[in-house]
């Protein structure tokens, strides 16, 4: 929860906001009836934390929240419960920044923007290779997406044998 009245202080203070969107979907309706419909309206925001400059690392707080990155990113996007209620649909974010916020964010919050968050040379060789492009993916679709692939600082820590099949 973030009382939106905090946010300018925060812009340009050197905070990184860490929220967990995959709770929206997971623990949403919990969430409303512990907390009512006037406090929701805090809840993880995404949007207006942007919209100031705030910058936002997407987190799962696994084990306890959904370790997938997709649920999370889908959380960002749609903002229901998994009964389907609207949580501060004005905080709905595109997919695009809700990526960002798991790639760019996250090597923001642990000081590594210098070296991670971006696929350019001199920076390290961090990729994950998909089983579907992103693009054009709704919010339902994106928990079902898949890591082939992983790479990290350009050596394979994950391969399920789909692209180079074992030999």
């Amino acid at each position: 929860m973030l009382n939106r009245s905090l946010l300018p202080a925060l812009a340009g203070g050197g905070f990184v906001v860490v929220p967990q969107y995959g709770f929206l979907s997971r623990i949403g309706d919990s969430l409303f009836d512990a907390l009512g419909e006037e406090r929701m309206a805090d809840i993880y925001p995404a949007k207006s934390l942007i919209d100031l400059g705030i910058p936002v690392a997407g987190s799962s707080d696994c084990p306890m929240g959904p370790f997938s990155p997709f649920e999370g990113v889908a959380g960002a996007m749609a903002r229901r419960s998994s009964a389907g209620l609207s949580i501060s649909p004005d905080e709905r974010i595109a997919l695009e920044q809700a990526v960002d916020c798991y790639v760019r964010g996250g090597a923001k919050a642990m000081y590594h923007e210098k070296f991670r968050g971006a696929l350019v040379a001199g920076m390290a060789a961090d990729i994950a290779v998909l089983d579907r492009p992103l693009e054009g993916l709704s919010a339902s679709e994106l928990p079902a997406v898949r890591a082939e692939m992983t790479l990290v600082d350009g050596a394979i820590r994950h391969d399920t044998g789909v692209l180079i099949p074992a030999r």
